[in-house]
């Protein structure tokens, strides 16, 4: 199917004028040797081009490309806020903005971290269901992976099987429960 099939025009024929033109026309619609069915088709051999331009054919030429503004880059140190151990990287930096500071450090953002007194604990926090080592491994975790409860929940489980008594091990939807009602 093509576009003559779509748009209902009949099939393609080969304009001739004289007796000797079918051989001519014979002679034009033969695929070249070496050279695909496909490939053949898209080169237009029927009267309706495959493909129409849409603003006609303006193209720049390398000169016009290269001749544009050039862009220097420059290898830069920098320092990322969010760390605390002083890491110096390196990356690519356009000229003139060496001095603008790290453009990721915006997204870190702590979590607050909830700290209570055992006063508080015994007057608000405590559960007949949690005891206050867990409650204290559970805020800890919290926030040393930014909330992340299925990170904690893996953390969570390690350390509860390594004391001694065990904890009670608790799902991820336990300690999102926990951690929010507080």
């Amino acid at each position: 199917m093509d576009v003559r099939d779509i748009l209902g025009l009949g099939a393609a024929t080969p304009k001739s004028s004289s007796a000797g033109g079918s051989r001519v026309a014979a002679r034009l619609a033969k695929r070249p040797e070496g050279m695909s069915r496909e490939v053949f088709n898209l080169t237009g051999v029927d009267e309706l081009p495959s493909v129409f331009p849409a603003g006609g054919f303006r193209s720049k030429s390398f000169k016009d490309k290269r001749q544009r503004q050039r862009t220097n880059w420059v290898h830069t140190a920098f320092r990322n806020p969010a760390r605390n151990d002083n890491l110096e990287l390196r990356h690519w930096v356009q000229k003139g903005k060496e001095s603008q500071p790290y453009p990721f450090a915006r997204f870190n953002e702590r979590v607050f971290r909830l700290e209570y007194s055992d006063a508080v604990y015994e007057q608000l926090l405590a559960t007949p269901e949690w005891t206050r080592e867990e409650t204290d491994l559970l805020v800890d975790l919290c926030a040393k992976f930014d909330m992340r409860f299925v990170v904690v929940a893996d953390q969570y489980a390690q350390i509860a099987a390594s004391r001694t008594p065990p904890l009670q091990a608790r799902t991820t939807v336990d300690l999102k429960e926990r951690f929010y009602s507080m």
